[in-house]
């Protein structure tokens, strides 16, 4: 991940009020809608890292036992790809489909236990999660290439 800065600047939900504040030259944040950053500390500790680093980080977390960990993480990614759709859900239900910064902020959550359990299974598949990204990004440009992006179907 690079630094981009304050996400709310970069997203434009803040003009600096008082319920939100950027500190260390804008790198971290302090606001009313999220615990992801308390006080004058980042809790993001780096601001580069490739998918495969992610992978190892992400790996050292795991605390499946080893002869059930495909399975837990499996079902651990349907799930937790089940919760990001949940949270959308109440966004319609509740909302009238209006995404507010508290919601992005909790669906960006949920994603992060997506990529989560996506890289531990992976792991477990011993794919590393950049030669997954590379031959994801080469399938939908090749699909494009021949105009066949939409559709559907595996091998289209």
């Amino acid at each position: 991940m690079r630094d981009m800065g304050c996400p709310y600047r970069k997203w434009g939900w803040h003009d600096g009020g008082p319920d939100h504040a950027c500190t260390k030259n804008g790198k971290c944040c302090v606001d009313s809608y999220s615990d992801w950053y308390q006080g004058d500390e980042c809790k993001l500790l780096r601001t580069n890292m490739t998918f495969n680093e992610y992978q190892n980080l992400a790996n050292s977390t795991d605390i499946y036992p080893p002869d059930k960990a495909l399975d837990c993480h499996i079902l651990g990614l349907t799930n937790e790809a089940g919760e990001v759709a949940g949270k959308l859900k109440k966004i319609y239900r509740d909302k009238d489909g209006l995404i507010s910064p508290t919601d992005v902020l909790e669906i960006s959550k949920e994603l992060g236990d997506v990529l989560w359990y996506l890289s531990c299974t992976a792991y477990d598949l011993e794919i590393a999660l950049e030669d997954i990204a590379i031959m994801n990004i080469n399938k939908l440009a090749e699909r494009k290439e021949r105009n066949q992006i939409g559709g559907s179907g595996d091998h289209r």
